[in-house]
């Protein structure tokens, strides 16, 4: 009889440790699991995020491209460096602030090739902000944007 009580517990408590092993290693899959899904989900997003980001930033430089060459622009700054009149600057501003309200920038600033600033539109970026952003254009020859501060 003392047998069969002992042998009963012994399968009671190998069945117990058993049970509860069993639980957490099923436990700790379903968690890898769903920390897996997470994961795949936050990858997607953020590939998501990233591609409307660079479709975003494409965009805001072809407008960049488009503005550069826009004929009521080119104009102003050429008759404004002709004549470096207070009338002329005025105009060049207006333009310059108009085209920052139609997009959103805070600031519209020209430089010469050397890196001389003809003009902004209102209040500059930080020195080494233009230095940076006017080096990174002329090495690469392309347009560049300065900060991104919108979501």
């Amino acid at each position: 009889m003392k047998r069969i009580h002992v042998t009963l517990i012994i399968t009671s408590l190998i069945l117990i440790i058993s049970a509860f092993f069993t639980g957490r290693l099923y436990s700790d899959k379903t968690r890898e699991n769903v920390l897996q899904g997470v994961e795949k989900e936050l990858q997607s997003i953020a590939r998501i995020k990233t591609d409307n980001f660079k479709n975003w930033y494409d965009d805001e430089l072809g407008d960049a491209r488009l503005i550069a060459l826009n004929p009521a622009l080119v104009s102003a700054i050429n008759e404004w460096q002709n004549s470096q009149t207070e009338e002329k600057l005025v105009v060049l501003k207006e333009i310059l602030n108009a085209i920052g309200s139609e997009h959103s920038h805070s600031n519209i600033s020209l430089y010469t090739p050397k890196g001389e600033l003809i003009i902004a539109s209102n209040r500059l970026a930080p020195k080494a902000l233009q230095d940076s952003v006017f080096r990174h254009a002329i090495e690469r020859k392309k347009t560049v944007a300065s900060g991104f501060y919108r979501s």
